[in-house]
């Protein structure tokens, strides 16, 4: 057995990557506590988040150079060191720009630790199995907060919450070495393990699968980052908008499940139709004033048809990809997607704001999206058969 195989190594990996994560998985509390106890306005609110996800994914650029030269424990050990005091120093951040300057340099550091775990389960003999429990770690965290966030966050508040993050990142330290098997430095020559451009290698189709990616992201992190703010508007209160989006996480667990379970057996393009029909029906059930059920069930719809379309779109990517070399492209672009859609809509918020704003631009986006991925997919079918 390969040393990248073994349990030990595959749940340190998965508990690393929802721990650096944490902050963007509870994204819609989050949002909604800076506004009502720091008084952040909803623009303020949704570029906090949308700063820590851009540095999240900046940090894979660096990485290029240093993941062959650096050793990787100690550069996870010394990241999560980082993010500790990142998180306690929030505590004490009243300001807008200090709050985002602190949560930027813990994105940085957070994204670092994500290309770790990224090249180690990239060498596993089954990626694809290893990347659906990577995912499926990140949604069981995420269904936890959100269901306990909107229980406790009137005794804890926000300085709570940034030393309970603290010491999840402290029992995060205890897994830095056991997620990194022996030799694993190896893996930052492999290209296929987190891919490294070379010059020339955009073909066309290639080129249009990016830009759907970054297409899809950027609908998916406008809305779900505001998702919480349309339930206020809607009139639920905040422990019943947390009910219904714990269940609609642990619908996402449902749907990166089933394509698992799908795999190869119905092609690429059939269910990439049915994962993104599903996503804009679920984005148009959040338009208006949502009942309490058609909030649930227009969320559980969203982020079980996002995990189920997941795997299928970065399969449009990957069939394209002989090398591997564009892992670290895609990997930025998922990172840039999710933190352009947050700013795009922080910008055209008004006063007072209109968040039905959230899924029109997923809606437009996630129509783009899917021409891009399905001309790029056609495109590389007929470049193959030349």
């Amino acid at each position: 057995m390969y040393a990248a195989d073994r349990p030990a190594v595959i749940a340190s990996v998965v508990l690393l990557a929802a721990a650096v994560s944490a902050m963007l998985l509870i994204a819609p509390v989050v949002v909604g506590a800076l506004i009502t106890q720091l008084g952040f306005t909803p623009s303020q609110g949704g570029l906090t988040i949308a700063v820590e996800l851009a540095a999240m994914s900046a940090a894979a650029l660096p990485a290029l150079w240093w993941l062959p030269r650096w050793p990787w424990a100690r550069v996870i050990v010394v990241a999560l060191v980082v993010m500790i005091a990142g998180n306690i120093a929030c505590r004490y951040a009243a300001s807008f720009a200090m709050l985002a300057a602190l949560r930027s340099i813990t994105g940085l550091a957070g994204g670092s630790v994500m290309c770790i775990c990224l090249a180690v389960i990239g060498k596993s003999s089954k990626p694809e199995r290893n990347y659906g429990w990577w995912t499926i770690g990140q949604l069981v965290l995420g269904a936890i907060g959100l269901a306990a966030l909107p229980r406790v966050m009137p005794a804890i508040g926000l300085q709570g919450l940034y030393v309970a993050l603290a010491a999840l990142l402290g029992v995060s330290l205890l897994v830095a070495h056991t997620a990194v098997p022996r030799g694993a430095n190896s893996l930052g020559a492999d290209t296929r393990a987190l891919g490294v451009p070379s010059e020339g290698m955009l073909s066309l189709p290639a080129l249009l699968g990016l830009v759907g990616i970054l297409s899809f992201y950027i609908g998916l992190g406008g809305l779900w980052t505001y998702v919480e703010r349309i339930g206020i508007t809607a009139g639920l209160a905040p422990t019943v908008i947390g009910d219904h989006l714990t269940i609609a996480s642990l619908c996402g667990v449902a749907g990166c499940g089933t394509a698992i379970l799908i795999g190869a057996r119905f092609g690429r393009l059939r269910p990439l139709l049915v994962g993104f029909a599903l996503i804009l029906a679920g984005a148009a059930g959040l338009l208006g004033t949502p009942s309490s059920l058609r909030f649930l069930l227009s969320a559980s719809d969203f982020k079980y048809s996002w995990t189920l379309a997941l795997p299928f779109i970065l399969a449009c990517i990957s069939v394209q990809d002989r090398t591997g070399r564009l892992m670290a492209l895609t990997n930025f672009m998922i990172g840039g997607g999710l933190a352009v859609g947050p700013a795009i809509i922080a910008a055209v918020l008004k006063s007072p704001p209109n968040y039905e704003i959230a899924p029109l631009l997923t809606m437009a986006f996630g129509a783009a999206a899917l021409g891009l991925l399905v001309l790029s997919m056609r495109l590389a079918t007929k470049t193959e058969t030349r």
